[in-house]
């Protein structure tokens, strides 16, 4: 069954960067992952998108696994569809994190044990074996959903750790090991040569806001994260004077703690709207050179919680121009892509692909979260103007889609499309067809 034709639109822009029977294989996929219910292997979603039959099934695996195409290609069409929606002159806001696709095999190329986050806790930390991507997106707010920040992810790294087994090892021959802060420079390294005119502004964790990462942050980049409270700061160095070496660094400054315990300076009261709640939390500011990132200056926000339930914390920006309301409200922006991460596993399949050699590893769990960036762009769009919530009389004040019912949205449409536009069904016909595309919707 062929998906809806305004979705169509969309996958017709990656026509470029593929072969003409690539694409149509491309089609076939991208539309039975999107109509697949249930776990996203690649012969059920042939067998969703009605395709089996028509082509041997091992066509379709050998499109992740022999066919020439690149996912920076792809990913770098997917940018240009996304960059729409942010203004020529406005920073792109991004977020970047890694995250854990847990896989089962030992000859899977890749997979590794890497720190599992959702069964560690601080006190343990614990392991799962799987693939571990570094994934950089881009946060959209949309007018279906004005205070909802989405993260629509489009460049990925799978990162190669050197603790191989005995197995793996002859797979990953000449390949040069980089750590995930290097795979993060070199997703941003890739933008910034695709767009040397755009001004990025980068939120991330403490993992890549140290010196790895922002003492090689290309010219076009600001970045925003978390800081020590013990950081080293400095004053800007006095004029040189023509003797001796330049200094690299002035008078020093008081840390972030030694801040945040100086009763001269008065704390700032600041209401805030972050993570869905209103918080009223009390800051400090500081702008000064932080030693660990070669003395680059930077702007810092130290933040107290009053009513003592969180440490104190500190956060740096390198855009000084950044209010610490601005500082603090993207930074909880970040969280989208958690959520992305999770809506993609549970209700998409980001972890479902059994590929095994390094192409197709390489390249199936990617077009998944690609799939997902473009279903919500579609719904953005067009999609909105259809979507209607199922009757609940226990949840009567939804306004708010959830990425659910934008999957049921694109199913019904499909649907729709598909069985009331054909002039055969009489119109008694019809309204069943109706209640039936609406009730096999809701299984997304």
């Amino acid at each position: 069954m062929p998906i809806v034709s305004t979705f169509s639109e969309l996958l017709m822009r990656f026509s470029s960067v593929m072969t003409a029977p690539t694409f149509e294989n491309f089609v076939v996929l991208a539309t039975g992952w999107i109509l697949c219910i249930g776990k996203r292997a690649l012969t059920r979603a042939i067998q969703a998108a009605g395709a089996v039959g028509l082509k041997h099934y091992s066509v379709y695996h050998r499109f992740f696994s022999r066919a020439q195409w690149s996912i920076d290609q792809v990913s770098r069409l997917l940018l240009s569809i996304l960059l729409k929606f942010v203004p020529n002159d406005a920073p792109v806001p991004l977020a970047l994190d890694d995250t854990l696709c847990r896989k089962r095999g030992l000859h899977i190329f890749g997979t590794c044990m890497h720190h599992d986050p959702q069964i560690s806790s601080r006190k343990f930390r614990l392991v799962n074996w799987g693939h571990s991507w570094v994934v950089v997106g881009i946060l959209l707010r949309f007018p279906f959903a004005p205070s909802v920040t989405w993260c629509l992810p489009f460049a990925f790294r799978l990162y190669i750790s050197q603790k191989r087994t005995k197995s793996e090892r002859w797979k990953c021959r000449g390949i040069v090991h980089k750590t995930r802060p290097e795979l993060a420079l070199d997703i941003l390294t890739m933008l910034s040569n695709w767009y040397p005119e755009r001004q990025f502004h980068l939120y991330v964790d403490s993992t890549y806001g140290g010196s790895s990462v922002l003492n090689y942050l290309p010219d076009n980049f600001h970045l925003t994260s978390r800081i020590t409270m013990d950081a080293a700061l400095y004053e800007e160095p006095q004029k040189y004077a023509g003797r001796g070496r330049p200094r690299k660094k002035g008078r020093s400054l008081p840390s972030p703690r030694e801040l945040a315990a100086d009763r001269r300076i008065k704390w700032r009261t600041l209401k805030l709207q972050t993570y869905g709640k209103s918080r009223i939390l009390h800051i400090k500011e500081l702008v000064g050179n932080w030693k660990r990132a070669r003395y680059r200056r930077i702007k810092i926000v130290v933040v107290r919680d009053p009513t003592g339930n969180t440490k104190d914390q500190a956060f740096y920006t390198t855009d000084l121009g950044l209010t610490a309301e601005e500082i603090l409200t993207g930074y909880a922006q970040r969280w989208a892509i958690e959520v992305a991460f999770e809506n993609g596993k549970s209700h998409f399949g980001f972890e479902d692909p059994q590929s095994r050699n390094r192409k197709a590893v390489e390249r199936t769990a990617p077009m998944s979260l690609v799939l997902y960036s473009l279903v919500v762009v579609w719904f953005a769009e067009k999609g909105h103007k259809k979507c209607k919530f199922p009757k609940r009389p226990w949840y009567t004040k939804k306004a708010t889609p959830s990425f659910l019912d934008i999957m049921a949205t694109l199913r019904r449409e499909s649907l729709r499309e598909y069985f009331l536009n054909t002039p055969e069904w009489t119109q008694h016909t019809r309204k069943i067809l109706k209640v039936f595309c609406d009730t096999l919707a809701l299984a997304a």
